[in-house]
């Protein structure tokens, strides 16, 4: 089989199991998701949020990245080094993720209340480094002008 075939089933394979992981949260738990609170939405996209630099970005997880890149990645390998270096793609299983952990596992919303303040905690370490640079910046071009 090629290798972008056997990515591509892989990817469908992917798919089917987190349609299938997501039905069966989905059916043990409706009324968690009928109940659901603006506050708890709010909470469980911070910790998405953070997950997903976790694993896409930051240093402490380039080992597991590090797991996928072969130099001719093929079928499961590609499927799981392009799921972990995507944000978008990582994000709805990091979404699902969170899910469960936060309303199926006892303990499981402290954690993700932890990752929800990283996660702000990331944004504004994020925001004050662009504030830092930009200053940086203008202080350079204003150097350049007085010259």
């Amino acid at each position: 089989m090629k290798k972008e075939t056997l990515s591509k089933v892989w990817n469908i394979i992917f798919s089917l199991v987190f349609i299938l992981i997501f039905a069966l949260f989905a059916s043990m738990n409706s009324d968690i998701i009928e109940s659901i609170t603006l506050f708890e939405i709010v909470v469980i996209t911070l910790a998405t949020f953070r997950l997903i630099r976790l694993v896409v970005y930051d240093k402490i997880m380039k080992w597991l990245r590090d797991i996928f890149e072969l130099d001719e990645p093929t079928g499961i390998n590609q499927t799981l080094k392009d799921l972990t270096s995507c944000p978008w793609c990582f994000g709805v299983w990091a979404t699902l993720i969170i899910f469960i952990i936060n309303f199926s596992i006892p303990g499981g919303s402290l954690f993700t209340l932890l990752l929800a303040i990283s996660g702000v905690a990331a944004v504004i370490q994020i925001t004050i480094n662009l504030i830092g640079w930009n200053a940086q910046y203008k202080k350079i071009e204003t150097q350049k002008l007085e010259k």
